[in-house]
C-alpha cells in the first residue's frame, strides 16, 4: 500500500507545481478563475489539486515530446549517436557555453573498446543509428 500512494518530489514540483501554473496562466489569460478566486471550498481545492496533476502530467509530455524528440535529436542527434561517431565536429562557442562537453565524441580508445564488447565493427559503427544499437546492446 505504501508503493500505491508514494510521491517524489518530482511528483509534487514537477507535475503539480507546472500543472497549477497552467491553470493560473489560463486565469490571467482567458480569465476562467481557475486558482485565482475569491473563495476556496475543500471540494475546488481537491478538484484544483488532481487536476493539476493531471495537467502537469500532460504539460511534462508535450515539452518531452517537443523539445527532446523534435528539437534536441533533430538538431544534434541522439546521445549515443553523438558519443559514438568517430569524428568531433566543429563545436561553436555558443554550443560549447550552452552544452560543454555533452557534444565531445568517446575517446578513441573508449570507443573502441566499447564496440570490442559490443560484439560491432568499426564499419558498423559508423552507419547512422549505430550509437542506439550498442546502448541497447549494452
Amino acid at each position: 500500500m505504501d508503493k500505491v500512494f508514494r510521491f517524489s518530489d518530482y511528483d509534487l514540483i514537477g507535475y503539480l507545481a507546472a500543472g497549477i501554473i497552467v491553470f493560473g496562466l489560463c486565469d490571467f489569460a482567458i480569465g476562467t478563475q481557475i486558482v485565482w478566486k475569491d473563495s476556496w471550498s475543500i471540494s475546488s481545492a481537491v478538484a484544483v489539486i488532481l487536476g493539476g496533476y493531471v495537467d502537469g502530467h500532460i504539460v511534462s509530455a508535450l515539452a518531452a515530446l517537443v523539445a527532446d524528440r523534435w528539437l534536441v535529436r533533430r538538431l544534434l542527434g541522439t546521445p549515443a549517436n553523438l558519443l559514438l561517431r568517430a569524428n568531433a565536429r566543429k563545436i561553436t562557442l555558443l554550443q560549447r557555453v550552452a552544452l560543454g562537453n555533452l557534444l565531445e565524441p568517446l575517446h578513441p580508445a573508449l570507443r573502441s573498446r566499447l564496440l570490442e564488447r559490443a560484439d560491432m565493427s568499426t564499419r558498423a559503427a559508423s552507419q547512422p543509428g549505430a550509437g542506439e544499437e550498442v546502448f541497447w546492446r549494452a
